[in-house]
């Protein structure tokens, strides 16, 4: 009898300490949340300072639209788009392509969704579209 309790004793305080140390054996090995790299190449902690950047740089007044494909448009076009862009609210436009190391896919959905919410969800095709009219009326 005195060994069923000893026994019993044993299960209830050393079974729990054995399945805690077997939880904090399985953190320790997994790596840092904070390090974890995401599918974009960017760090969690990397990806929370570009949306705060992003942010700060509204804030200020500062936009920068981020838009795929330097063939998309042609040379002197995109020059004017990224003028009248400037020019008529404020947006610097960045052409870029998929990969490009100066750009931040954090930093870059952020930016967008500011601009979708301030100037409305077109703002790039109605850009495009009067841009395109006073750069055809030009040439």
């Amino acid at each position: 009898m005195k060994f069923a309790r000893i026994f019993i004793l044993f299960g209830v305080i050393c079974l729990p300490v054995g399945c805690v140390r077997d939880v904090v054996k399985d953190v320790g090995s997994r790596p840092a949340e904070a390090s974890v790299v995401r599918p974009d190449g960017e760090t969690r902690d990397e990806c929370r300072n570009a949306i705060r950047r992003a942010r700060i740089d509204a804030r200020s007044g500062r936009y920068r639209l981020y838009v795929f494909g330097r063939d998309r448009y042609d040379d002197r076009f995109a020059r004017f788009l990224a003028e009248y862009m400037k020019a008529r609210y404020g947006i610097d436009l960045v052409l870029s392509e998929p990969g490009d190391p100066d750009r931040s896919q954090c930093y870059s959905n952020e930016m967008d969704k500011i601009i979708m919410n301030t100037f409305g969800p077109d703002v790039l095709a109605e850009a495009e579209q009067e841009a395109r009219e006073l750069f055809d009326s030009q040439n």
